[in-house]
């Protein structure tokens, strides 16, 4: 998958040579990592756009800039493209692969953070279908 990622510059490639696939694959959307990475990869005005619905998402919204923040602004932008905004295929593809490197590793924090899992939820509804009056949450 890493082959993916041709957009990326020397010193990038050499990051996500290092860390993709392995424990410390967190590294690659660490901090502002996605949005650097986007800053440099998509045109300006591109950028600038997903700026603002991130601002919006902070300032009108108070939620935290974190990177679930920043998840919900790619996916807004995204969803934009998706539905018609003029985009280069190649700004289409970088958001794409960003945006799911990013959900990627939320999911991979979520599973090892709650342990949940599709045994999980299985187990859990078998509990509330055997008696939903007694079944707590």
């Amino acid at each position: 998958m890493i082959n993916n990622f041709s957009y990326l510059n020397d010193d990038d490639l050499s990051e996500f040579t290092e860390y993709f696939g392995t424990d410390l694959e967190s590294m690659l959307v660490a901090g502002s990592c996605t949005r650097n990475r986007l800053e440099r990869y998509i045109p300006e005005s591109e950028y600038f756009t997903l700026r603002v619905v991130l601002t919006a998402l902070v300032r009108d919204f108070e939620i935290p800039c974190i990177r679930q923040t920043l998840a919900i602004a790619l996916t807004i932008y995204a969803m934009q493209i998706e539905q018609g905004r003029p985009v280069s295929a190649d700004v289409k593809e970088i958001v794409n692969l960003e945006l799911a490197l990013l959900i990627k590793h939320l999911q991979d924090e979520e599973k090892i953070t709650y342990n949940r899992d599709l045994a999980m939820v299985i187990n859990r509804w078998n509990e509330y279908m055997t008696d939903p009056h007694e079944f707590t949450l």
